[in-house]
């Protein structure tokens, strides 16, 4: 069904977040933060704005569930606008950005 595919996308999304949460900003990506302080400081917003999208994608999955589709498709839209500043900060290209979606896609789970 619908819902059942929405749901697959939202946990896609969800394990994308967490795995980019986990990992380690390359030194390309802090290549605009010239201190150490400013790229700690970077580290943080970058790991606070995923826990904040994460946060979102729970409610949107929630929404889904519920079938209130409007709602989910307003969070998915905040979703993107975190996605949005968060490439801009660390610029990530469009290019980036489609590589790095291709290879955090999760692979052999049928639902």
């Amino acid at each position: 069904s619908k819902t059942d595919e929405n749901l697959r996308l939202a946990d896609q999304m969800q394990m994308a977040a967490a795995l980019a949460k986990n990992a380690n900003l390359s030194e390309d990506a802090l290549k605009n933060f010239k201190t150490d302080a400013e790229k700690t400081a970077a580290r943080e917003k970058f790991r606070r704005t995923l826990i904040q999208a994460m946060r979102l994608m729970l409610d949107m999955e929630e929404q889904i569930m519920a079938g209130d589709t409007a709602s989910a498709k307003a969070t998915l839209e905040k979703v993107h606008d975190l996605e949005e500043e968060g490439h801009e900060m660390f610029g990530v290209s469009e290019e980036e950005e489609h590589a790095d979606e291709e290879a955090n896609r999760p692979r052999g789970r049928e639902g």
